[in-house]
């Protein structure tokens, strides 16, 4: 039951990063912003947050996850909208998605919520 809060936690913070990403790079499509929110959550959960955080710490699952999450977000957004403001977003996105993970990491620690899971 902890690995499932903790991944609406890192879902709900992930699509706020998209959110503002959005507003300050002037994407409007939303179905887009919500994919790129969902898929990034899912994708830096399990590589970031089971496989790199254990094993190498706060600071590299951290960069690790904004860069997977600017990476994924390009690919998702380059194929619908064409555009200066794709790379904005890409950029901004990870910049914000490397603020909140290393908050989250904190909180995961703190709170002792596991990523397992089978707990």
């Amino acid at each position: 039951m902890r690995t499932y809060l903790a991944l609406g936690i890192k879902f709900a913070m992930t699509l706020f990063a998209a959110a503002v990403a959005a507003l300050i790079s002037g994407l409007t499509d939303w179905w887009l912003i919500l994919l790129v929110g969902l898929v990034g959550a899912i994708v830096n959960f399990i590589l970031g947050d089971m496989v790199i955080l254990p094993g190498f710490g706060n600071i590299v699952a951290t960069i690790g996850d904004g860069i997977t999450s600017a990476l994924l977000a390009y690919v998702i957004i380059i194929r619908q909208w064409a555009g200066v403001s794709v790379l904005l977003f890409a950029i901004s996105f990870g910049i914000l998605v490397m603020i909140g993970e290393y908050f989250f990491h904190r909180y995961l620690k703190g709170k002792k919520l596991s990523t397992n899971p089978l707990e």
